[in-house]
């Protein structure tokens, strides 16, 4: 009870395919790209569905009711629409800068962003050095991000 649910598709239903899902509203916070985006589609969609709409990668806002940012590969836009934050489901170094990105932007991004991907891999010296309390996610010892102790031990090559 309580409980809310995010489901992505990732653009892999059609939008008829997708309307004919019989999914529990009351229990869905959004569904992120039922379908490849357009907007007369997806305003068409969340009238027939009743569902919240999020786009992941692209910026539109016709027919869409969150905005899902990954700080690894885009810029927060200043656009008034909701906004969440997620990681680009990479290392806990760039999983802990897209919660950087989060906290800076904290008091106008949505309160529940996606940043517990750390559980998705097998762990390491990085990802043990993530931790919770709860659905809070903590900031790893040292400075910015965090990982310095981790960080020192890297080698590391200057790009051109």
């Amino acid at each position: 009870d309580g409980c809310r649910i995010r489901i992505d598709f990732n653009a892999t239903l059609d939008a008829e395919g997708f309307a004919r899902m019989n999914m529990p509203r009351d229990r869905i916070d959004f569904v992120e790209d039922p379908c490849l985006y357009d907007a007369v589609t997806w305003r068409a969609l969340r009238e027939r569905t009743g569902l919240r709409l999020a786009l992941d990668r692209q910026i539109a806002l016709e027919g869409v009711d969150v905005l899902v940012i990954k700080p690894a590969i885009q810029e927060l836009p200043d656009v008034d629409c909701e906004r969440i934050v997620t990681s680009y489901m990479d290392h806990p170094v760039g999983q802990f800068g897209a919660a950087y990105v989060a906290a800076l932007n904290a008091g106008s991004i949505g309160a529940r962003c996606g940043l517990f991907t750390h559980v998705l891999y097998e762990p390491d010296d990085f990802i043990e050095s993530v931790h919770s309390e709860g659905s809070r996610l903590l900031p790893p010892g040292g400075t910015g991000i965090g990982f310095d102790h981790l960080l020192e031990r890297q080698s590391w090559e200057r790009l051109r």
